[in-house]
């Protein structure tokens, strides 16, 4: 898992440094303000959150994928339990088979890993430049300075 982890975060945080230094610093350069929280911050602050954001955002992607194939590993080891804790629930109306058929562990932890990796896939798919034509939705070029107060 570490060496996952160690690997995949460093290609996030070379990607990440990359997208800053085409996208966001030449932005920067123009605007000149970046306030994070409502407070004006220097670059160097936010370079900083921005990539520590990356090593999160990448260690939780891992964890969910590794939460999963274990989930999906254990789900007969723990499908007597997980029937148990069900029926004494709020939910314990439903039928016995609902919890050893349709709602196990391993078809949650599959639904929650593709609901976690379409959060991952969603932004990357709306956030790259198609190369039909047409306009970015952040050209640099066009930043304008705007001053609130």
């Amino acid at each position: 898992l570490l060496v996952t982890i160690s690997t995949s975060g460093a290609y996030a945080l070379r990607s990440d440094f990359m997208a800053m230094k085409w996208r966001i610093v030449p932005w920067l350069q123009k605007v000149r303000k970046l306030k994070i929280m409502g407070i004006q911050t220097p670059f160097e602050v936010y370079f900083i959150i921005r990539l520590l954001g990356t090593c999160f955002q990448t260690v939780t992607i891992q964890n969910n994928a590794w939460f999963m194939v274990g989930a999906v590993q254990e789900n007969d080891n723990v499908l007597c339990l997980w029937t148990f804790l069900w029926e004494h629930s709020s939910f314990g109306f439903l039928a016995k088979s609902t919890w050893t058929t349709l709602v196990t562990p391993r078809r949650l932890a599959i639904l929650f890993w593709c609901l976690s990796t379409t959060q991952l896939v969603w932004p990357l798919v709306t956030g790259t430049p198609w190369q039909r034509g047409g306009t970015s939705a952040f050209p640099p070029k066009d930043a304008q300075m705007t001053d609130s107060g």
